[in-house]
């Protein structure tokens, strides 16, 4: 009975790992994880995990984007949060509005907005990841 569950749980993994190979290779954008039926939603929040304490805007993307096709909203929102947050610390000011219109936080749009804030990424056009970040997010699905 142990044997067998362990044989089940390293052809699980197998699984996992090969999805996470074909996502890492192709791109979150260019894989459908269908096939793997009732398990792709597990793999998604799995390869989305993976990338929640790692800092930067591919990181938020890849991480937002599993989270949403494996529908945990809360961690996409989190994942932003964290994001828009030391995105503030850093000066990041314009990364730091991209990731606060993502969630739709009006308050911390208009304050980011409002303020004459001298931005490092100043020179950093987000409107591409913006648009593409938006074919996934739907209207008020992370309010």
């Amino acid at each position: 009975m142990e044997l067998k569950k362990k044989e089940e749980e390293s052809k699980e993994d197998n699984l996992t790992n090969l999805a996470f190979e074909i996502l890492s290779e192709k791109g979150i954008d260019d894989v459908d994880l269908s096939m793997f039926g009732d398990k792709s939603k597990e793999i998604y929040e799995k390869y989305g995990d993976k990338f929640m304490n790692q800092e930067g805007m591919v990181s938020m993307a890849i991480a937002v984007k599993s989270f949403i096709k494996a529908n945990k909203f809360e961690k996409a929102k989190i994942k932003l949060l964290k994001e828009g947050s030391r995105a503030i610390k850093e000066k990041e000011y314009n990364y730091a509005l991209l990731c606060y219109n993502l969630l739709g936080d009006s308050s911390m749009i208009n304050f980011l907005l409002s303020n004459n804030f001298e931005a490092k990424d100043s020179n950093i056009d987000y409107n591409e990841l913006y648009q593409n970040m938006l074919s996934y997010i739907k209207p008020g699905i992370l309010s």
